[in-house]
């Protein structure tokens, strides 16, 4: 697998070039990145590295995805909300111009009454 010019360790990789990293960019690099990992501790004859190394990268690249996956969840949720707010207070903004007319309606309704002298 080459490393795509986005991935946010490539070395070529420009200082221009940081933008942030989406979702997709973190969900499909994790398990390649785990590998160079893997890779690299057996190349280099490393003694501690065992399988119980192996599950925790495991262990730790499944709650990466998790968590990634509930950003998403949240970061959805989070625009969804905000676009219910903003349509409740245009909701408020057109009641309370119904509100202000009535209002005036009333006003001139009164004023046309005829008073009552005592």
């Amino acid at each position: 697998m080459a490393i795509d010019p986005c991935f946010p360790f490539n070395p070529s990789r420009g200082e221009d070039d940081w933008a942030p990293i989406r979702r997709a960019d973190v969900n499909r690099y994790i398990p390649f990145h785990t590998e160079i990992v893997r890779r690299f501790l057996t190349a280099q004859k490393i003694s501690l590295y065992s399988a119980w190394m192996d599950e925790g990268l495991r262990a730790l690249e499944e709650k990466i995805s998790q968590i990634t996956q509930l950003n998403a969840r949240l970061r959805d949720e989070a625009q969804t909300l905000r676009q219910q707010l903003a349509a409740a207070n245009g909701e408020i903004a057109r009641q309370h111009d119904k509100l202000e007319t009535a209002r005036t309606r009333i006003a001139d309704m009164l004023a046309r009454l005829p008073s009552e002298e005592v």
